[in-house]
């Protein structure tokens, strides 16, 4: 039974560490309505995006100092660092599960991929967006369905 696992952990592992980060996430920018343009570094644990641009219908809609995104298979981790979005900078942590994404930060909330519910708590938002978010003492809420 040990060989067992110490076999089953060995093989994920490896999955982990040789997985084709890079070639999965310029899969994943096709399936995106906006563009990125950022500067990715891969490594054995982790892909890094440095200096990235959200460019939607040919605007350059956000800047994205920093995210490390760690792909675990089972639960996967995005770090986003210096979010700038309408002059407001925002850092937060993605936890991705195969059913949920929860978000933790200067961004709260989570993601139910399976009801297709966001639901996101944002404590000092651009005024640009304010009139898309409910008011409560908390701060804005998003709460959708999509």
């Amino acid at each position: 039974m040990k060989k067992i696992l110490i076999i089953l952990f060995s093989f994920y592992i490896g999955l982990v560490v040789f997985m084709p980060k890079k070639e999965l996430l310029y899969k994943s920018f096709e399936y995106l309505p906006f563009k990125i343009d950022a500067k990715i570094i891969s490594n054995p644990i982790f892909l890094k995006l440095e200096n990235s641009k959200i460019i939607y219908a040919n605007v350059n809609s956000a800047y994205i100092k920093e995210i490390k995104i760690f792909p675990f298979i089972f639960y996967n981790q995005i770090n986003v660092k210096d979010f700038k979005f309408f002059n407001k900078k925002f850092s937060f942590k993605v936890f991705v599960l195969p059913h949920k994404a929860f978000i933790r930060g200067d961004i709260n909330g989570y993601i139910n991929f399976l009801n297709k519910k966001i639901y996101l708590l944002i404590k000092n938002p651009p005024p640009q967006i304010r009139g898309f978010l409910k008011y409560s003492n908390k701060g804005y809420i998003l709460d959708e369905i999509f």
